[in-house]
């Protein structure tokens, strides 16, 4: 059923099943969270010493990132060898005295996923025990390959997957380095359930056409205008990476273009505190909003002085979870600070340009039941290899995800 749904697909018209097959949830697992492509994990601040850990996910499988000696990274699957039971319960923490210890059995394990110890292990008294072929160093939890760029951790099942800088291309890596210009500190953390399929939000996150129509508050508050000057790229191996970039509110030159534009004033409200919108250059350029979304599951974002990942974590086929972590730079003074956080009010589940996405996704949904047979067109305008510029008019930063989707799924090579 799921090869038939797929063949059913192409970069510009998709069946609707795609969104919801559980056959196609299973084969994702194995083709694209699984397969040859780097997930992200985290930020280097979220571990900053020795043992300390986050619990996270690949796909669906349970995931730790772990920092170790030396400040070496590692990435295990959080199931242990004996029972399968998850080791690391909570979201973070530091591990007592270097050990990670499944509650069900004792098992012990170290930063590098190796065992350590095994209750019990020669018996008691003569009885009981593991045979003497048990070798506790042949034990260990299943390893993930780790990489960084920026303060980006990324993490691969596969031995086949490119290397982290050759998967993301040139153009990608560069974006990455521009936000990622000097050491990180997290400042928050929120999470949501949407009631959608993880690639509804995979191409929201690359949908500039909704920009300036859906989240009105950049209107309204001239943060988003058509002409404004923007840049939008796409990656060089794949296709499935893509970054939008505008640069700071410019004076219009005709403002009554601008409310044509818009068909909405763009003196019709004002905020009490504007300072909301204040844009202080600590990157080194006048970009005011920067949307990079990652194959297969993170956004890395600048939103004004708002700066996150978004981590979307597959559930089952109707449901995911969006993680924003955001962040600052070690080096930002208290001020800077308070700037950030009153910026987060802009993102996130409830945030005045972020609201509207997750219930975008969930109005999807709803549309499509009873959708067999039915399928979605995507704009055909400039199918060009990378988006039109100014942004919003084409969609082929979403033709692009598919094109990779698709190529991965029935290929599991993803070029």
């Amino acid at each position: 059923m799921s090869a038939e749904i797929l063949d059913q697909c192409s970069p510009s018209q998709l069946n609707y099943r795609v969104y919801d097959d559980a056959d196609i949830f299973a084969l994702e697992q194995e083709k694209i969270f699984r397969g040859p492509t780097w997930n992200y994990l985290g930020l280097t601040s979220e571990v900053p010493e020795e043992n300390c850990y986050k619990s996270t996910y690949v796909g669906e499988t349970p995931v730790v990132l772990v920092r170790g000696k030396e400040g070496q990274l590692h990435a295990w699957v959080n199931r242990c060898v004996h029972k399968g039971a998850k080791v690391c319960r909570n979201a973070r923490g530091k591990a007592d005295g270097g050990a990670f210890v499944c509650v069900y059995h004792q098992w012990a394990y170290d930063a590098s996923g190796a065992l350590r110890s095994v209750p019990y292990r020669r018996g008691m008294g003569g009885k009981g025990g593991m045979p003497p072929s048990f070798d506790l160093s042949s034990q260990r939890m299943q390893s993930l390959r780790v990489d960084t760029i920026g303060d980006l951790v990324f993490a691969s099942f596969s031995e086949d997957a490119l290397d982290l800088r050759s998967f993301l291309g040139p153009t990608m890596c560069r974006a990455i380095e521009r936000i990622f210009v000097r050491p990180t500190k997290v400042i928050g953390r929120v999470s949501q359930r949407i009631g959608g399929n993880w690639k509804l939000y995979a191409e929201n996150s690359r949908d500039s056409y909704h920009g300036g129509l859906l989240h009105l508050f950049y209107t309204t508050f001239g943060l988003w205008r058509p002409a404004q000057d923007s840049v939008a790229e796409i990656d060089e191996e794949y296709g499935f990476h893509n970054s939008f970039q505008i640069r700071k509110p410019q004076e219009a030159k005709d403002d009554g273009v601008h409310k044509e534009e818009t068909a909405r004033p763009l003196d019709a409200m004002a905020l009490l505190d504007p300072s909301l919108l204040e844009l202080r250059p600590d990157i080194g350029d006048d970009i005011s909003l920067s949307i990079q979304s990652i194959f297969p599951s993170v956004v890395v974002q600048q939103i004004g002085q708002a700066l996150a990942t978004r981590h979307m974590i597959v559930r089952e086929p109707g449901s995911m979870d969006l993680v924003w972590t955001y962040f600052g730079f070690e080096d930002d003074d208290e001020e800077m600070n308070r700037h950030r956080l009153r910026a987060i009010n802009m993102v996130g589940p409830a945030g005045y340009v972020s609201l509207e996405d997750g219930e975008a996704v969930e109005i999807c949904v709803d549309g499509m039941k009873g959708s067999m047979g039915h399928s979605q067109i995507l704009m055909d305008i400039e199918k060009a290899t990378n988006p039109t510029t100014p942004m919003g008019l084409d969609e082929n930063a979403v033709r692009g995800f598919w094109k990779g989707y698709l190529q991965m799924m029935r290929e599991g090579g993803g070029k």
